[in-house]
């Protein structure tokens, strides 16, 4: 009975229906994790996880003849979102097989394109994305929205009526 790595300390875990969101702090990451994946990961958070429990939720749960597959990819994912604490030689990876293989083998096998594990990982974008002005010129509703113009004054502007409304103006 070989034991499988367990979930890294720190890591926030929430349901979300079939799929599961991981949060890690320290990366500052929010990972969504399949049905198949969130499957593992939970057995992986119980105490003494190991391989024959995890075939046997995969298998009571998806009714898979290929769960063995299906736990390596899961692995896989798991450890390449470093969602798990591990030193990589206690770890049973794909050494030799590829993911597109092992995804050919589990679509001959019949498995749903659903049930191949995947994460997707979100991570916050840099500071000056994060917050953006309107330029002269913009419409606008609020002096807020607009950009310093050359005087250092923007403000939100009724011009006129051609074109009617609110603009950013730096007057």
């Amino acid at each position: 009975m070989q034991t499988l790595p367990s979930l890294r300390t720190g890591i926030h875990l929430h349901e979300l229906d079939s799929q599961l969101l991981a949060y890690d702090p320290i990366a500052d990451r929010v990972h969504l994790l399949d049905p198949t994946t969130a499957i593992v990961l939970r057995v992986l958070q119980g105490a003494e996880p190991t391989e024959a429990k995890a075939l046997q939720a995969l298998e009571l749960n998806f009714d898979s003849p290929s769960a063995t597959a299906l736990l390596r990819l899961s692995l896989d994912e798991l450890r390449k979102a470093e969602l798990l604490a591990e030193t990589r030689a206690n770890t049973t990876s794909l050494d030799g097989i590829t993911r597109r293989g092992l995804v050919k083998k589990l679509s001959f096998a019949g498995v749903s394109a659903l049930l191949i594990p995947a994460i997707t990982t979100l991570a916050p974008s840099t500071a000056g994305a994060q917050g953006s002005c309107l330029p002269v010129g913009s419409p606008c509703t609020a002096t807020s929205q607009c950009c310093n113009g050359s005087n250092g004054a923007p403000h939100c502007h009724h011009i006129g009526s051609d074109p009617p409304g609110n603009f950013c103006h730096n007057t």
